[in-house]
């Protein structure tokens, strides 16, 4: 009798010893719960930061591998250009022994000769063209038959090249020698350029070399663009759109280009189907050079053959 007081006189000690457990039990369990969402919580943004950042390098990796190509492509055109001013400096090559001397009543001339800059480019493209507008001018003074260039920004090797040549191939077409005068190039650009290289100032130049040889008055901030081969034809280049675009905003009322450039490649976006889907695609289409460019930039385009041709239709 006496065992079972004492057994009685013990539970209700138990019985408050349980739930204060059970309370502590589910303190630490939402505790727990609380902790792991925040890590939860934690990692799903530190998962989203890793992604982000892989977009970022994947970006990165991206724009570097298209860099890379770009530069592997302006040194294949470099060395293209060089051959090709080599070539025509060996083909334009002229005897000037019954050349005529020439004695011009005006010794200056400038057009307007736009060039292009290259700028990170949307989808499909990862890189396109911008079009400058760059000025250039001749002077002709007494001297031994040099050719200089005054450029600004700097000038590149190609350029002067090309400046030879349309100083010999002008005497060719005239039949006459500039042996006892020096030519003086300017062109100027503007400062975001880098540098002015290329042949695609050849028949711009030789335009000023001719006019000033026949004693010619060039018609009034006139624009063009191609190069010069050794036969006086006019070649392609690249970029005609952007650089009438320059000449429009240069105020030129006219842009010369060559024949080689008459039909011009542009990207339409369309839809396409494939495997029973619809998308968005691009789709290449020839149209008309000057029918696109007077369309589209709004400024009148005469299409030129050979140097003979753009004298006659760029002088007054």
């Amino acid at each position: 009798m006496i065992q079972e007081q004492e057994n009685s006189g013990k539970r209700p000690v138990q019985n408050r010893v349980i739930p204060a457990a059970l309370v502590i039990m589910i303190i630490l369990s939402g505790a727990m719960a609380y902790s792991l969402l925040s890590v939860t919580r934690t990692l799903s943004l530190e998962r989203q930061q890793i992604d982000n950042m892989t977009q970022i390098i994947s970006g990165l990796e991206e724009a570097l591998s298209t860099e890379t190509l770009r530069n592997s492509e302006y040194s294949g055109m470099l060395e293209n250009y060089q051959q090709l001013v080599l070539s025509y400096q060996k083909a334009a090559t002229y005897n000037l022994s019954n050349a005529t001397s020439v004695s011009p009543s005006i010794s200056s001339a400038s057009v307007v000769a736009p060039a292009v800059m290259t700028v990170a480019g949307s989808w499909p493209f990862g890189y396109t063209y911008q079009g400058v507008i760059t000025n250039l001018s001749l002077e002709i003074v007494p001297g031994r038959g040099r050719v200089l260039v005054n450029t600004e920004p700097l000038m590149g090797e190609v350029f002067q090249d090309t400046a030879i040549l349309a100083k010999e191939i002008a005497e060719k077409v005239s039949g006459k020698s500039l042996g006892n005068y020096d030519l003086i190039f300017s062109i100027s650009a503007p400062a975001e350029i880098p540098s002015v290289d290329g042949p695609s100032a050849g028949a711009a130049m030789t335009l000023l070399t001719l006019s000033i040889i026949n004693s010619q008055t060039l018609k009034s901030n006139i624009a063009l663009t191609g190069t010069i081969q050794p036969d006086g034809t006019i070649g392609e280049i690249g970029g005609v759109v952007q650089k009438a675009q320059a000449a429009k905003n240069a105020g030129s009322p006219v842009f010369y280009i060559s024949v080689e450039n008459s039909q011009l490649t542009v990207y339409e976006e369309t839809e396409v189907t494939r495997w029973g889907r619809v998308t968005r695609g691009w789709v290449e289409k020839q149209v008309s050079t000057e029918d696109y460019i007077e369309e589209n930039v709004g400024i009148e385009v005469e299409v030129v053959e050979n140097i003979n041709d753009l004298v006659q239709r760029a002088t007054v």
